[in-house]
């Protein structure tokens, strides 16, 4: 009978054989959580950088009002577990077809403005600076700088933010996200999918 043993410490040193390797690919996917890593809070009191999914929804919540307050409620109780992404979605579907019916006291228009409102209010939460110092951000970059490499390291995230991107930009590394041009910046697939 063959038994395998689990060496966290043997696993562990290979880990880091792979990562310390110049000359192999890697690729990092870095969940929407990350943010929530930093704290900019005091000692006593931990305040993320950026709010997970629950904070998120709470603090947009909180910056609504009146009729589109009303409505928000009314389609968060639809849900048995709502999200700002689940609500927002519901929100963008209506807008499309309903037109000058009421739903929840809001018509189509209403359900558009109350998009915007909601992805203006997502845009001030997530769009802060990364604080001065060493942070986990910053930690990866000097990571993914401190050796030459055969290949560039690969950061796949599913953040709102650009937290990445400055630190990268703090540390002059420069990097491709897909986009192309500066004034007026457009997706490139191609450029991608080519891996050039």
């Amino acid at each position: 009978m063959d038994t395998t043993v689990h060496n966290p410490d043997q696993y562990m040193f290979d880990f880091r054989h792979v990562i310390t390797n110049g000359r192999k690919q890697i690729g990092l996917l870095i969940g929407a959580g990350a943010p929530v890593s930093i704290n900019v809070g005091d000692k006593d009191s931990y305040i993320p950088l950026i709010p997970n999914i629950q904070g998120l929804t709470a603090k947009v919540k909180a910056k609504l009002a009146g009729d589109e307050l009303a409505a928000y409620k009314l389609l968060e109780a639809e849900f048995s577990h709502s999200n700002i992404e689940l609500i927002l979605s519901r929100i963008r579907g209506l807008a499309e077809v309903i037109g000058s019916t009421k739903v929840h006291g809001l018509d189509s228009q209403g359900y558009a403005n109350l998009s915007k409102n909601i992805c203006s209010a997502i845009k001030n939460i997530v769009g802060v600076d990364l604080p001065k110092g060493e942070n986990p951000f910053s930690d990866i970059i000097s990571w993914i700088n401190g050796i030459t490499r055969k290949f560039p390291v690969e950061i796949f995230t599913t953040n709102y933010d650009l937290l990445f991107e400055e630190a990268m930009e703090r540390t002059k590394t420069p990097y491709f996200d897909g986009f192309v041009g500066a004034k007026s910046a457009f997706f490139d697939p191609s450029s991608i999918s080519n891996n050039d």
